[in-house]
């Protein structure tokens, strides 16, 4: 689970960012059985909080969990490189507040 701040005012370039390349290789993931489920989340609530963005990604073991490097490294090969909205590349719009590996109990 990532949390996601939206840096220097590029909502447009985070999101097409996250529908064209995180969503995409999670759907590409969730079809060769690399992964269980995904979700993005977006806070829309009018507070001010440090993050913008949830990025869920579910594994169904741990085998999956251990292998996430490799198949996303594959999948990103396999779909050709990744997709920018006016070339900014990922650090120019995003940064991880907090990232939490977590388990069910």
């Amino acid at each position: 689970m990532d949390f996601v701040e939206i840096v220097n005012e590029n909502e447009k370039e985070a999101l097409f960012y996250y529908q064209k390349n995180w969503k995409v290789l999670r759907q590409m993931a969730l079809k060769k059985n690399y992964i269980a489920s995904f979700e993005i989340l977006k806070d829309i609530s009018k507070e001010k909080s440090s993050f913008h963005l949830i990025l869920i990604t579910t594994y169904a073991n741990k085998e999956q969990f251990n292998n996430r490097e490799e198949h996303f490294q594959e999948l990103i090969k396999e779909k050709g490189g990744l997709e920018l909205l006016n070339e900014k590349n990922p650090a120019a719009f995003r940064k991880t507040v907090m990232s939490k590996d977590l388990s069910h109990l």
